[in-house]
C-alpha cells in the first residue's frame, strides 16, 4: 500500500510538472514575458560550460518588441588568467599561459561565450518568438586598488535570429566572428 500511495503521488508529481512546462512553452510561443523569462532560464541553466564560467545571469523579455534582454556573468581572465596542462615525465602539470597564448586565447574567450549562448537561445526558440537578442556580459572581481568588489560590463552582443542560424560555431574565429556582428569586447 505504502508502493502504491508513493507512485500514486510520483505521477501527480509528473503529470502537474509536464503540465506547468507545457504551459510556460505555450506562453513562450505567444510571447508572454514571464514565460519567456522561465524557458531562457531554463534553457540557460541546461547548458554545459566549463567550472570558470560562472553561472549567473538575469532576463528580461519586452512582449511589444519581443526583445530579449540577457545579461550575463563571464570569468574573470584578466585578473585569473587561464591556465594549460602540460604534460611532464612526472605526469601532467598545470602551468600559466605564456605572453604569446594569452595575446592570442584571452581576447576571444568572452566572444565565444556571448556567441555559443547567442547559437542556443536561438536554436531553442523554434517559434521564432524573439526577433531581437541583446546579450551583456559582465565579470565581477575584486579591484585591485581599493579591494572592493567591482563589476564591469566586458562584452555586448545584439543580434537578429538570421544573423547566428548561418554560424558553424566549430569552424569560426570567435573574435572575429564576434566584430562582423557589431558585438563589443573589452
Amino acid at each position: 500500500s505504502k508502493f502504491r500511495e508513493h507512485s500514486r503521488r510520483y505521477a501527480s508529481e509528473c503529470s502537474s510538472q509536464t503540465e506547468r512546462i507545457s504551459a510556460v512553452s505555450r506562453g513562450f510561443r505567444k510571447g508572454v514575458r514571464e514565460d519567456v523569462v522561465a524557458r531562457v532560464q531554463f534553457i540557460l541553466g541546461s547548458l554545459i560550460f566549463p567550472p570558470s564560467v560562472p553561472r549567473q545571469w538575469s532576463v528580461d523579455f519586452d512582449e511589444d518588441q519581443h526583445i530579449l534582454i540577457v545579461e550575463v556573468g563571464l570569468p574573470d581572465v584578466v585578473h585569473h588568467p587561464p591556465v594549460k596542462t602540460v604534460l611532464l615525465k612526472s605526469g601532467p602539470v598545470r602551468k600559466p599561459l605564456n605572453q604569446t597564448e594569452k595575446k592570442e586565447y584571452i581576447p576571444k574567450v568572452h566572444p565565444a561565450i556571448l556567441l555559443r549562448l547567442a547559437y542556443e537561445l536561438f536554436r531553442n526558440d523554434d517559434s521564432e518568438t524573439v526577433r531581437l537578442l541583446v546579450l551583456n556580459g559582465w565579470v565581477d572581481f575584486s579591484d585591485p586598488n581599493t579591494g572592493a568588489d567591482a563589476r564591469a560590463y566586458t562584452a555586448s552582443l545584439m543580434v537578429e535570429p538570421s544573423q547566428i542560424s548561418c554560424l558553424n560555431l566549430r569552424k569560426i574565429e570567435p573574435l572575429a566572428a564576434f566584430q562582423s556582428l557589431n558585438g563589443k569586447s573589452a
